[in-house]
């Protein structure tokens, strides 16, 4: 469809080859493929209307999605003496880092 001419000017390194590109159409090839803007499909409205299907739980989300039912009373009792702990610690490690230096 395009005749693509190279020239190359450059230093002696392959890398730094300056390049200058043609393009031009053939003439003998008539036009067939051109399209307008507005019969490009991203421009132009989606026909019929889109229904959302969801698709049924396999096996594996039903045994995951059980697992977790049946473990949350646990991990929220976790969360819950994490929460009432942490702070008690910190101070503990607040505590024994002061007194540190008195026993060195």
């Amino acid at each position: 469809m395009f005749k693509v001419i190279l020239r190359s000017v450059g230093p002696a390194s392959p890398s730094l080859l300056t390049f200058r590109v043609y393009a031009a159409p053939k003439k003998d090839a008539p036009h067939k493929n051109s399209m307008k803007v507005d019969e490009l499909s991203l421009y132009s409205a989606p026909e019929g209307q889109c229904k959302y299907v969801e698709e049924p739980r396999t096996q594996l989300e039903e045994s995951i999605s059980q697992l977790r039912h049946h473990c949350e009373p646990y991990i929220s009792w976790c969360q819950e003496t994490y929460s009432q702990a942490k702070p008690k610690m910190q101070s503990l490690v607040q505590w024994g880092l002061g007194h540190w230096g008195e026993v060195i």
